[in-house]
């Protein structure tokens, strides 16, 4: 079975890639995902599975982080989050409701260490406990005007935030950004989503391995 993974860079003020947002892909030759309206706790399972199992973590993200789109499940415990701290940073997405048990969700695990970072976000009133749960804010800079993306940032202009620009077309924005004070980027300008493709043993295939291993050993008995 072949598995597949998107990976694109995320750049800091000195060009040099600071990690690799993962993305969910169904096929080798995707450029975007393809998700059925609910099955985004299927696509960021396969997504955190080909990334962590499937694929050598190191070849994968090199050392540096990796950036994970996590749904609600993932993020109020319903789903386990199944890598180190210092593996990967957590996206809060734009499409979850902000309520309580969110919010303790998102509290426990910046408690446990992870990094937050908040995916697309756009300020709205009540988002206050969650900026101070993050280190990284995402602002998308091509899809709102740039009044609307400065209205974010100045509610976003905290000690320990850093600011992502997503979606960064052109040099033209990418020196419009740093201006303005964002120290990551990420987009076409930088870097293009790439699909990376490798084997899976299935558990199956896996428990079949380990059958004929033990077969082939001499003193294995009968009753074994």
């Amino acid at each position: 079975r072949m598995v597949h993974i998107g990976r694109q860079p995320i750049h800091d003020v000195d060009s040099s890639i600071y990690g690799y947002e993962l993305l969910f892909r169904d096929a080798g030759q995707a450029r975007t995902a393809q998700v059925d309206d609910g099955d985004g706790d299927q696509a960021t399972t396969s997504t955190i599975l080909a990334a962590f199992s499937d694929f050598a973590v190191h070849d994968l993200l090199g050392g540096l982080p990796g950036f994970v789109n996590l749904t609600r499940a993932f993020l109020v415990g319903q789903l386990p989050v199944p890598f180190e701290t210092d593996q990967a940073v957590l996206e809060v997405l734009e499409t979850v409701s902000l309520d309580q048990e969110v919010l303790a969700g998102v509290e426990q695990l910046h408690a446990q260490g992870y990094q937050i970072a908040l995916d697309d976000f756009v300020w709205t009133p009540g988002a206050e406990r969650l900026i101070e749960l993050a280190s990284i804010v995402k602002i998308d800079v091509l899809e709102q005007t740039w009044e609307g993306v400065m209205e974010t940032v100045e509610h976003c202009r905290r000690p320990g935030v850093r600011l992502l620009a997503e979606k960064v077309e052109d040099a033209a924005m990418l020196e419009r950004c740093r201006e303005t004070g964002f120290t990551l980027f990420q987009g076409y300008h930088l870097g293009r989503p790439q699909t990376l493709t490798t084997g899976s043993l299935s558990p199956d295939h896996l428990i079949a391995m380990q059958l004929l291993v033990r077969l082939s050993r001499p003193e294995v008995s009968i009753g074994e």
